[in-house]
């Protein structure tokens, strides 16, 4: 895949609710320093690590799988955030701003998932086609050397490749 990860913009909203979530977790009581805090800045850096590992992987299906871990680790810290409001830990307006960038993120994955899965639909649906394509003139090939004559009569003969699909 040609892109970086650090080019993508959910990365970068990923990145920057990361430093929201530890701007806020600062005011959380220190009681809660290896509880809600230490979750919720885990769950904050897991998100955009696994944008950035997903874009390392080899191919568009580990991808997706990882920005599908993604948007889990987004609910996760959506509930946190949850926890942590009706509990009064948090300033108001450092709440506002990490619950906004939380839904964006949230939507941006799902919008990068569904294109993805829509594009791997359509590779599949079109490999299957080439396939189906490839085997037809194999089938005309043998069937016309059978009969003794050439297989050029076939459209899709590729002399370098034997049957298949040009393009």
């Amino acid at each position: 895949m040609a892109q970086d990860f650090h080019d993508l913009i959910v990365w970068q909203k990923a990145i920057e609710l990361t430093l929201s979530i530890y701007r806020l977790t600062r005011s959380f009581p220190k009681e809660e320093m290896f509880g809600l805090t230490s979750q919720t800045r885990r769950a904050s850096v897991s998100v955009a690590s696994n944008i950035a590992e997903g874009r390392g992987r080899l191919n568009p299906a580990e991808f997706r799988q990882f920005l599908g871990l993604a948007q889990g680790s987004i609910c996760e810290l959506k509930t946190q955030l949850l926890v942590a409001k009706r509990l009064g830990f948090a300033n108001v307006e450092a709440m506002v701003e990490a619950e906004v960038l939380s839904e964006e993120v949230s939507k941006m994955l799902a919008s990068f998932i569904q294109t993805l899965s829509a594009t791997q639909k359509r590779r599949a649906k079109s490999s299957k086609l080439k396939a189906n394509r490839s085997q037809q003139c194999k089938v005309v090939y043998t069937s016309s050397f059978a009969r003794g004559s050439s297989p050029t009569h076939c459209k899709r003969w590729n002399r370098s490749a034997g049957p298949a699909l040009r393009r």
